[in-house]
């Protein structure tokens, strides 16, 4: 008797277990930070960059970027963590790689910074990023529009 008490325990904590793993999965399924933010920022003309403000990444999906205004931009991921600031490449490291994005559109920017430095000893320590923007003509004017770290 008391085996057969022990083993409908172990089987109703195995289907509870079991019941409860699509739960867990679905609530880290939208832990990623794709809320979009606004940004409105007022370009000079000087030939420089504007910044949007910092924001964690969470997964390892593209950037979302919906410029709006009467220019097109150039876009840069930027990253911010353990050891310092780093440009470049999708969001890695180098000299910068900024992509042109288009206005009035939904645009999606392929970035590594979750998987950052995959052979760097960071690895995974970079997890704040915010976007670099460069209207495609210096000329003074207004850049805004709605971006988030993560897409859906």
């Amino acid at each position: 008797m008391k085996k057969k008490r022990m083993l409908n325990r172990i089987f109703a904590f195995l289907t509870a277990a079991t019941l409860a793993l699509p739960v867990g999965m679905a609530s880290s399924a939208t832990a990623s930070n794709w809320t979009d933010t606004e940004y409105y920022k007022d370009y000079s003309g000087d030939g420089g960059d504007v910044y949007t403000e910092w924001r964690q990444k969470q997964d390892s999906s593209s950037v979302y970027i919906c410029h709006q205004g009467s220019v097109d931009v150039f876009a840069a991921v930027l990253v911010s963590g353990y050891n310092g600031i780093y440009s470049g490449s999708n969001g890695m490291y180098g000299k910068g790689s900024y992509v042109g994005v288009p206005t009035g559109q939904g645009f999606y920017i392929i970035n590594y910074v979750a998987e950052s430095f995959k052979s760097d000893y960071n690895k995974g320590n970079y997890k704040y990023i915010r976007l670099a923007l460069c209207p495609t003509t210096h000329n003074q004017c207004s850049l805004y529009g709605v971006w988030s770290p993560d897409s859906i």
